[in-house]
């Protein structure tokens, strides 16, 4: 998927993620008046604010699918993966963009906010442990920013491969398991997001590998 391909993708999962925010918002607050309006009007109020979006969500729903049905990313890998859906696939691959834009997947865990954080005085630097001590990967040292939305659509994506997917479910609650053993006076909802953001930071990693090996696939066609 080349650059402008990516550019109508992100705008019509952004679209369909903004209608269905809507959509769902609207049958939140008439579900908040239902008990005291009469039940003629809570139908129209139904027929205008949600079932005429649906037409709407399912063209851009069938959209998304014809473009990725051209992506690599999507067809050889993403597909694969039955917790992921085709609005994580779509968010995915327009947060990331071109994976060749990454030096290495440190700089990658960087930009989705994923690496590790030391906290210096009042202010908190990303870091990567090395064998040789703690290296500093903050602003002026990385000129890749932070994308909190790839570290929330990584993050969602990561929750359901823990409850579907038996690899990933055994990472996390082995990384539970070893963090409640080294840390046993932490609460128990810290060691559950730092096991999960280890288990996001292994989901991650595969997606990196697999968007460069298509991306060198793809660069070496077209040579």
């Amino acid at each position: 998927m080349d650059a402008d391909e990516r550019k109508v993708l992100s705008i019509l999962s952004n679209t369909n993620k903004t209608l269905f925010d809507a959509q769902k918002s609207n049958r939140h607050r008439i579900e908040g008046i239902r008990s005291e309006v009469q039940k003629s009007r809570v139908e129209q109020l139904e027929k205008i604010s949600i079932r005429s979006m649906d037409s709407a969500l399912d063209e851009l729903r069938d959209e998304i699918y014809n473009m990725l049905r051209f992506s690599r990313e999507y067809m050889d890998f993403l597909v694969n993966i039955d917790a992921i859906n085709i609005y994580d696939a779509a968010e995915i691959i327009t947060e990331i963009d071109n994976i060749l834009r990454f030096k290495n997947i440190k700089h990658f865990i960087s930009y989705a906010g994923l690496a590790p954080v030391t906290k210096r005085g009042k202010h908190f630097s990303k870091v990567n442990s090395t064998s040789t001590g703690i290296v500093i990967a903050n602003k002026k040292q990385d000129p890749i920013d932070y994308c909190e939305n790839l570290k929330i659509v990584l993050t969602r994506c990561t929750k359901k491969l823990i409850r579907q997917n038996n690899e990933y479910k055994m990472h996390y609650h082995t990384t539970f398991y070893n963090l409640k053993q080294k840390h046993p006076n932490y609460p128990h909802k810290r060691i559950e997001l730092m096991s999960l953001k280890k288990t996001t930071i292994k989901f991650a990693k595969h997606v990196y590998r697999e968007f460069y090996k298509i991306a060198k696939f793809e660069e070496l066609e077209n040579d």
